[in-house]
Formats: C-alpha cells, structure tokens, sequence
C-alpha cells in the first residue's frame, strides 16, 4: 500500500511540477498581463493543463491510498481536513487550468478585440487568484493535516514532519505568491513518496 502511494505522488510531482514549469516558461510575467502568450505557438499552455488533468488523478490516487494506509490509525477530525482540503486544492487548480484554456480558444477566435472585451481581464485574474490564493493556501493546509497526521502514527520522519509544517505555513499566510511558490507543493510530495518508496519498513503506530 505505502508503495501504491508513493507511485502515485511522483506521478503526480512529476506531471504538475512540468506542468508549472511549462506555464512559468510560456507566460514570463503574470497571467493578468496582456501578451503574446496567449498566442501560444509551441502549445505549451495547452501541454501544461493536459498535464494538470492526469496530474490530478495520481492526485486522487495518492490521498486515497495515504488514508488507507494509515487505516483505523487516523484522525477522523484532521482526516477530515487533509481530504477537503486536498479535493478543494485539486478543484481550484482544475477551474484554473480550465480558465487558461477558455482565454487561449477566446483568443483564437476574437484576436486582439478579445482583450478589449474585459474577458481577458476578469479570465487571467480568475486563473492568477484560484492559483496564488485559494489554491496554495489548501495545499498549505494539506500539508499540515498530512503531517500532523503522519507524526501522530510515525508514518513520517521527525525532521521531515517540521520541515512541512514551515512550509505549510508559508503557503497558508500567503508570505510569497509567485508561481515558483507553486512548485514547493508537488517538490514535497515528491519528497515525501520517495520516503514512502524506499524506507526499509513499514511505520510503526
């Protein structure tokens, strides 16, 4: 079991983790300004959301294979959490990658009159505020619950569960919303399957 997760939160890294790079390299300032991203030539706007969506189910699969893993051990309040909070963080960030594809096919079908319409201005805002708000502040609370969660069964080491506390913690104040900021959530979950994957054995409650 702590292996099936494990597959499925490097998936997961690796697919949302390109795609924010592909969205970071395709859109050098903020998607609230007016550009010639939106033209998008190479594709990779449309590569990253693709990604994001098969991202998003390894997603499901790693929370729903964690919570079987810790079993009757857990927390049914901070159980509670760490699932709302991982479903409303994946949710936030489908409606973002959603809106980014609505701008690029407006786009495409209006030319430059699309940016005089306020579409264009309303869409980027909704996309930067879901991303940069809503969305890393859940995955900061995911995190935490996790944490919490995985120190009060011994499912994860000490140092480590410190180190995500602190990181949960900048992204539930919001200390930094740039979109590299984003990439702090898929590293950890990176880091902490690759725990799951190598550890010599199983967690001791």
């Amino acid at each position: 079991m702590p292996r099936a997760a494990a597959v499925a939160g490097v998936a997961f890294a690796l697919l949302f983790g390109a795609a924010l790079l592909l969205v970071r390299l395709s859109i050098p300032g903020s998607i609230v300004e007016r550009g010639g991203w939106l033209a998008d030539p190479a594709g990779n706007l449309r590569l990253a959301t693709d990604l994001l969506a098969w991202g998003g189910i390894a997603f499901l699969w790693f929370i729903g294979v964690v919570r079987t893993h810790i079993g009757a051990r857990e927390d049914r309040f901070l159980a509670s959490v760490y699932f709302g909070s991982g479903v409303l963080f994946l949710g936030m960030s489908f409606i973002a990658g959603a809106t980014a594809q609505a701008l690029l096919a407006a786009h495409a079908q209006y030319g430059e009159r699309f940016f005089d319409s306020g579409t264009f201005a309303f869409g980027g805002r909704l996309a930067y505020e879901l991303t940069n708000t809503y969305a890393l502040r859940m995955a900061g609370v995911f995190m935490f619950s996790l944490a919490t969660l995985c120190h009060r069964t011994g499912a994860m080491p000490r140092v480590f569960v410190w180190a995500t506390w602190t990181l949960a913690a900048l992204l539930v104040l919001g200390l930094t919303q740039t979109l590299w900021a984003a990439l702090l959530f898929p590293a950890w979950v990176l880091g902490f399957s690759l725990y799951l994957l190598l550890r010599p054995g199983p967690a001791q409650a």
